[in-house]
């Protein structure tokens, strides 16, 4: 997601809160989660810092845990 490749593809904000939901938690971003996420972005939040949040978030590591894996 930090590749040059990607980074050059040019997607919106709104399409990489889209993608780090499907990535992350395997799913459809929910509305209230959607707007949290986008409302981050007014507040200075980088792309970087987004991901992180999703990378150390419960929901993420409930999903790890289920199959075996040690976050």
């Amino acid at each position: 997601i930090f590749s040059s490749e990607f980074i050059n593809s040019n997607v919106s904000d709104e399409e990489y809160i889209n993608r780090l939901y499907r990535v992350f938690m395997g799913r459809e971003a929910d509305s209230a989660g959607f707007d949290f996420w986008m409302s981050c972005f007014g507040n200075g939040y980088s792309r970087k810092d987004i991901f992180d949040c999703f990378s150390a978030s419960a929901e993420f590591s409930q999903i790890c845990s289920s199959y075996g894996i040690n976050v």
